[in-house]
């Protein structure tokens, strides 16, 4: 049980607090593939029952991959910030590894809380580090400490525009500290908004900095929240390190344009479903993984008018394709008034099945008499 629904159970606790604290003992200052290496002959060694060491392995995966997610996603604020005469050191997103003591976990989850864990590695790590503090500040709109003018003068300033300015969320914020009229920037253009938005607001989407999203998303027009939104929202829909992006937009957009987000999100959802039910093991991992992603972190309104599309084909079809574990998974997700309208679906499949078998039964009879009756007459 994973902890997700209701009550956590007593087992799932306890395997979630022994993968949290392995992680934390064996971690260090380490690379994340290092510790996939050696986690498992660490627990093995132990001399735990396998069915505890099982529990306990696919815990400690839980845990490094979600911390996998919020490195890959951190080190999108550092992307092409070293300089070419440092390309022999390492890279500046490195020093990510050295604040995973910092991490925040939800309780009973398998989340970082990514804005809780930012304001932990600020208030202990980088007091002494201006840059490094400015960076995060922009990246979860921090805004009454982006603009204390006694933490950040205007030589840091200066010295950020010339380091930092390549990156859309930093060259944002920095133009917007210098305009004189902010909202200035703000207003729609042809129906598209500033380049400058636009391109922070799209890197807020894709790369899952919600707080940020949020901040522009209360800035610009509903016509720019269509616009950026949509366009954004089919590569957003299985991008695992966005799933509080993923929570927002799918409340917001609903609210906007329904029918335009449930259509683009079903071409995505089927397109997966499909290659789960028709591919191999590795591709089913695969898939499964990205439709529990999508299904888990939508908006309850968007998911039943998913499952509800096309007659509740996605539903009829793992049932079709004899997945019951996929057949399952899609009926805990549909509404209970969802529920009487599958079952007669599944019904009508079940006759027709029926009808089938009856039908090629009947024709191997006929078969069968035919060729009794040629071999009477030959006698």
């Amino acid at each position: 049980m994973r902890g997700r629904r209701g009550l956590s159970s007593l087992q799932f606790l306890s395997i979630r607090s022994i993968a949290l604290r392995l992680f934390q003992a064996q971690v260090r200052w380490r690379r994340l593939s290092d510790l996939k290496r050696c986690l498992p002959d660490y627990i093995r060694e132990i001399g735990l029952p396998y069915h505890i060491q099982k529990s306990i392995r696919a815990s400690v995966d839980e845990v490094l991959s979600e911390v996998e997610r919020w490195t890959e996603k951190h080190a999108q604020l550092f992307e092409g910030d070293a300089k070419p005469t440092m390309k022999e050191r390492a890279p500046r997103f490195e020093h990510l590894r050295t604040y995973y003591y910092c991490l925040q976990w939800r309780s009973m989850r398998y989340e970082i809380n990514d804005h809780l864990t930012a304001q932990e590695i600020m208030s202990k790590e980088l007091n002494n580090w201006p840059q490094m503090k400015f960076q995060f500040a922009c990246a979860y709109a921090m805004q009454k400490l982006i603009r204390d003018d006694f933490l950040f003068d205007r030589h840091y300033r200066a010295t950020f525009r010339t380091r930092l300015a390549h990156h859309p969320v930093y060259d944002f914020w920095l133009t917007l500290l210098d305009a004189r009229n902010e909202e200035m920037m703000f207003i729609m253009e042809d129906q598209a908004p500033n380049q400058k938005v636009m391109l922070c607001f799209r890197f807020a989407v894709t790369h899952g900095f919600v707080e940020l999203t949020k901040y522009f998303w209360d800035k610009i027009s509903v016509t720019q929240r269509e616009y950026i939104g949509l366009l954004q929202w089919r590569a957003l829909c299985f991008r695992t390190r966005s799933r509080e992006t993923l929570r927002f937009l799918s409340i917001e957009l609903g609210r906007v344009n329904s029918v335009a987000l449930v259509r683009l999100t079903w071409t995505v959802f089927y397109d997966s479903l499909y290659k789960y039910l028709t591919g191999n093991e590795a591709e089913k991992l695969i898939e499964e993984r990205k439709i529990h992603f999508l299904l888990d972190n939508i908006s309850r309104n968007l998911k039943f008018k998913l499952l509800k599309m096309e007659n509740y084909k996605a539903v009829i079809d793992a049932y079709y394709y004899k997945d019951d574990h996929m057949f399952a998974y899609l009926l805990e997700n549909v509404s209970d008034t969802q529920v009487r309208a599958v079952r007669e679906r599944v019904d009508r499949i079940i006759d027709r099945m029926k009808t089938a078998d009856t039908n090629l039964h009947r024709s191997l009879l006929r078969r069968q008499v035919t060729i009794d009756e040629a071999s009477l007459r030959n006698l």
